[in-house]
């Protein structure tokens, strides 16, 4: 055309170039134009390698969804495992139980024995109660122990079951406690108590004089 060189193309003359993506780093390059060869060749390498590519896609894609469907299951099965946990504090209720029974019952051993140690005390007390008075009776000033020694043998003698009775005298309180044991010891310890009571004479020595007949006379049973 005017003169100008002219070029006709025609569908024989048209060249299609393809790049496939056979893996995440290899590229292949196609020829699908006739009369024209592949620049590669392709081997069944690629296509297993493709196709342990996608394997592993879906092994990762079904542990992924394994994994998925395990921590589905397990709030299921926690709700299943809940009911079970009244029976499982029932069976730690048992042994706390059968613990508070036997607290209990050795409490109530232990006051029982308590109580009965307690009355063989109160129900003995005569024999028992002599040798503390005795050891209190010689920490006391001589002075003032003849005044508390005969009080305490008065009392330790009515816990015999021997009691002066209202408007008797020590003398015929004495007679009587004589009368019973057989001998004059009382009758002689009231006597010398009557004279550091009543006339005022020397309670320390009058003390001194009566301290073994004293303890004797409360150590009777």
């Amino acid at each position: 055309m005017d003169g100008n060189n002219v070029y006709e193309v025609t569908n024989n003359n048209a060249h299609s170039w393809v790049e496939v993506l056979f893996s995440k780093q290899r590229l292949g390059h196609l020829e699908p134009t006739k009369g024209f060869t592949n620049p590669e060749t392709f081997t069944n390498e690629a296509v297993s390698s493709d196709q342990t590519d996608d394997q592993k896609e879906e092994k990762d894609q079904s542990s992924s969804d394994a994994s998925e469907d395990q921590q589905q299951d397990q709030p299921k099965q926690q709700e299943t495992e809940q009911p079970a946990q009244p029976k499982e504090q029932t069976a730690q209720a048992k042994p706390n139980m059968v613990h508070v029974g036997w607290v209990i019952g050795y409490a109530a051993g232990a006051i029982v024995l308590l109580g009965f140690i307690s009355w063989m005390l109160y129900r003995f007390r005569t024999r028992w109660l002599p040798f503390f008075i005795v050891r209190k009776v010689k920490r006391l000033p001589e002075d003032g122990a003849f005044f508390y020694a005969y009080a305490a043998l008065l009392k330790q003698l009515g816990r015999r079951g021997i009691e002066k009775k209202p408007g008797m005298t020590l003398r015929e309180f004495a007679s009587l406690i004589d009368e019973k044991d057989g001998d004059h010891h009382m009758s002689e310890l009231t006597q010398l108590y009557e004279r550091a009571l009543y006339r005022r004479e020397d309670a320390s020595a009058l003390w001194q004089q009566s301290a073994k007949l004293w303890e004797n006379l409360i150590n009777r049973r």
